[in-house]
């Protein structure tokens, strides 16, 4: 199977992708399919993480830090303890935190972090990773968490992605005291075993933009057709909040529909920023977007962009007849072409759970 390029999509005349052809060594055209993954995501398993503060470094006699962290045989962490000055005072939040993830075996690809009470602050975080608790190696050198009140909206935002694999042992350095605030809970979150391509992403600025004091609407179009799921409302500047509404629709001729409709926000708080998660929804290959501002669009410090995301087809054909193979795409004057690959539909979908795009 063959991952379509983002250049093919970007060609494509038809929004069943019709004009799509592939033709054998002497130019014959060969049966041929597109398949995607299943469209319903597998539930996340999120696993709970033992966790440690990690006191300020104490000085020794001889003026050095002294820091000691005790394991079992099977290298799960039992306690830290610092030997020597007295370390920071009983009650203030430490700056860093050890994750213990010793016990698990699968691969992991985030982390979800729980309060013990609500803090309208948010932090800033580094996250470096080690196997001997001695050498460490740097993972995610800034994220954001925490929660804010901002114009009588809640928004928050307690997970950190990480690069997908199997960790020992993490370590969480704070940019700043937490004044308060304390670690009650960290979960580890794990992938499903399913294999899937690589995302593609877009970025969209509007064409077309209209105004006025109560509502703004901000239109975008994309070459070619795709198969998006996913869309990120960028707001580019921080301080940046607002109701809002997307749609798309096939041609311009056509009726919008609605995608999503809620907040979407970037805003900023001692370096920190706290930005809306991507909207979701059953892949369309419509081009045309637009998206509504019915909050005040003042509170709209910039031009909002479009960044379309999707998981590229797996282009299946018969290759009974030898190669090289051409593909080609972007003709508006033909027919979608026959396939006749019920045999090989059925097969590729017992064994590998993907499913006809329409």
């Amino acid at each position: 199977a063959l991952p379509l390029p983002a250049a093919v999509y970007n060609a494509l005349t038809r929004a069943d992708f019709g004009d799509l052809r592939v033709f054998n060594t002497v130019g014959k055209p060969v049966p041929h399919t597109l398949f995607r993954p299943e469209g319903t995501a597998p539930p996340e398993v999120w696993s709970k993480v033992a966790f440690f503060p990690m006191p300020e470094p104490a000085r020794t006699e001889n003026g050095t830090s002294d820091i000691r962290i005790e394991t079992r045989k099977d290298g799960s962490i039992v306690h830290i303890r610092t030997r020597g000055a007295a370390a920071s005072a009983t009650g203030t939040a430490t700056p860093r935190h050890i994750l213990d993830l010793s016990g698990l075996k699968t691969p992991i690809d985030g982390l979800r972090l729980s309060w013990k009470e609500i803090q309208h602050r948010l932090h800033t975080l580094s996250v470096e990773t080690s196997t001997d608790l001695a050498h460490w190696q740097p993972l995610v050198n800034r994220a954001s968490v925490g929660a804010l009140n901002f114009l009588g909206h809640q928004l928050s935002r307690t997970q950190v992605d990480l690069p997908e694999r199997t960790y020992t042992y993490l370590r969480l350095s704070w940019s700043s005291p937490l004044e308060g605030a304390a670690l009650s809970d960290v979960s580890a979150r794990s992938p499903s075993g399913k294999k899937t391509l690589a995302r593609e992403s877009l970025t969209l600025s509007p064409h077309a933009v209209k105004k006025n004091a109560q509502e703004a609407y901000f239109d975008y179009t994309a070459a070619g057709h795709r198969p998006t799921d996913r869309i990120r409302i960028d707001l580019p500047t921080p301080g940046s909040l607002a109701q809002v509404t997307l749609f798309s629709r096939p041609n311009k001729e056509a009726e919008w529909r609605r995608r999503y409709a809620g907040l979407a926000y970037h805003l900023e708080q001692a370096g920190a920023e706290l930005t809306s998660d991507p909207v979701t929804f059953t892949a369309t290959a419509d081009p045309h977007w637009r998206l509504s501002i019915q909050s005040d669009p003042s509170l709209l410090t910039d031009t909002p962009r479009l960044i379309l995301g999707w998981r590229p087809h797996q282009l299946v054909f018969a290759a009974n007849d030898g190669g090289p193979f051409r593909l080609t795409y972007g003709q508006s004057d033909v027919h979608a072409a026959d396939s006749r690959l019920d045999a090989l539909l059925a097969e590729l979908k017992r064994t590998n759970g993907c499913l006809l795009y329409t």
